[in-house]
């Protein structure tokens, strides 16, 4: 991690990784280089141009978080990566990348991590130039709503909701340096196994010896109390017409055409093949793809971020409503 978190950091070496996309299950090539300060964090994609990582470039996509190119196509899948350049303390990256969806190896951002601790981080002379909320300010749709608050570091407080899970989970803490790697990174991408293929009641019999349950909670998470997984009725929700179709999803893009064993936690009713990483492991991965989502500000955010069940959509539009309101927030120097 950076020594002084006053400056801006890049990665002190390029490091190359390449694997199949989650949902194009194409193959890519990724380099993550280093980049001057004040660059942020910007992809090349090979043949379609360079984009910045904001809430400005982000394209309509379904269950992940994608970029929109300058020839009109879209980079998908790029939130595990921006999570843990977040983690890290990175501002500054030059991405390269030979395809048109980010690897997902194992579902979870690992393989991510693993490259930026073997690259190593640089220091840079440019102060740090942070998004501080100075107000609450909440974006809501039914039970889901993220929200910030004012607070002096960048804290989560994740909940969600399964029949399956078994209730509740929740996760709260600061989604930094060695909490990110021991309690979020190893979490994976899931889903129910119906949903991706047609498995009955008689496969769920054949494989039950290879799954494990996945509980709601570890005993460490309960201890830290219980979370609110309501949305403030104070603080009324509103959406531009902008904001809002930029949450529609595209007609006839691929989906989910890379899971499988070993790309994801697929679950079965409430067990997860091959075991679930986490008891709580759902709502750990749906923290690290909030970490990874709320990059679309284009600077960290200090504040804390309650949200519950929150979705790649309703991140991107709660990063746009709040990036539209100028008295939430001030850009200060770390």
């Amino acid at each position: 991690m950076p020594v002084d978190q006053r400056f801006e950091a890049t990665v002190a070496a390029p490091f190359s990784v390449s694997g199949c996309g989650l949902h194009t299950n194409h193959f890519a090539r990724v380099t993550v280089a280093p980049a001057p300060p004040g660059h942020g964090i910007r992809f090349d994609v090979a043949g379609a141009g360079a984009v910045a990582l904001s809430y400005e470039t982000r394209a309509p996509s379904r269950l992940n978080t994608a970029l929109r190119l300058p020839d009109g196509t879209a980079l998908r899948t790029i939130e595990h990566l921006a999570a843990s350049l977040s983690a890290f303390g990175i501002d500054n990256a030059l991405v390269r990348v030979e395809g048109r969806e980010m690897p997902i190896f194992d579902g979870s951002a690992q393989a991510w991590c693993a490259g930026i601790a073997g690259a190593g981080l640089a220091m840079q002379a440019a102060p740090r130039r942070v998004i501080r909320i100075t107000r609450s300010i909440q974006l809501a749709m039914g039970q889901r709503f993220v929200r910030a608050e004012p607070s002096t570091a960048l804290e989560l407080d994740v909940t969600c909701e399964s029949y399956y899970a078994g209730g509740v989970q929740a996760w709260r803490g600061c989604p930094t340096g060695q909490a990110f790697m021991t309690e979020l990174a190893a979490s994976r991408s899931s889903g129910q196994v119906s949903r991706l293929w047609s498995f009955g009641p008689v496969a769920n019999r054949v494989l039950a010896p290879l799954l494990q349950p996945i509980g709601p909670r570890s005993p460490a998470d309960a201890a830290r109390g219980p979370s609110a997984n309501t949305p403030r009725p104070d603080l009324p929700s509103t959406l531009t017409d902008e904001i809002r179709a930029g949450m529609a999803h595209p007609a006839g893009e691929p989906v989910l055409r890379g899971v499988r064993p070993g790309r994801a936690a697929i679950q079965i009713g409430p067990w997860v093949i091959g075991g679930a990483r986490f008891p709580d492991e759902r709502v750990r991965h749906n923290a690290l793809d909030l970490l990874g989502d709320l990059m679309l500000a284009g600077r960290p955010i200090i504040g804390r971020i309650v949200a519950h069940r929150p979705t790649h959509k309703l991140t991107y539009a709660f990063v746009a409503t709040l990036m539209q309101s100028p008295d939430a927030y001030e850009i200060v120097d770390a």
